[in-house]
């Protein structure tokens, strides 16, 4: 179920909206949702991503928040240049995330 939000914005930002939700050929609403829900993920991945590398979470949490598998999770470090902090504890349990999956 869809819920309506209301926000406001400036006329150039509405304008630019407008006129690349027409270039997707999409109605605003459809193409601001996209938008919204695109920069939630990634917002949701930088932040997981930050706490990793600070070593406040470990893989196997990284994994569950961001619903990824550890080969999955490998490849987003690889893909940012990122370092894996890895430990006795996050191999078994990205054992048991990956046998899970079988």
């Amino acid at each position: 179920m869809l819920i309506p939000l209301n926000i406001r914005v400036d006329k150039k930002l509405l304008h630019e909206v407008d006129r690349f939700a027409q270039e997707q050929h999409l109605d605003k609403a459809a193409f601001l949702r996209e938008v919204i829900r695109r920069g939630l993920e990634g917002a949701k991945r930088e932040s997981v991503l930050k706490l990793y590398a600070a070593k406040e979470i470990t893989m196997s949490s990284a994994c569950l928040r961001l619903n990824l598998n550890p080969w999955e999770f490998f490849d987003l470090l690889k893909s940012c240049g990122a370092y894996l902090n890895l430990d006795l504890e996050d191999l078994l349990s990205s054992a048991r995330l990956t046998d899970s999956e079988n």
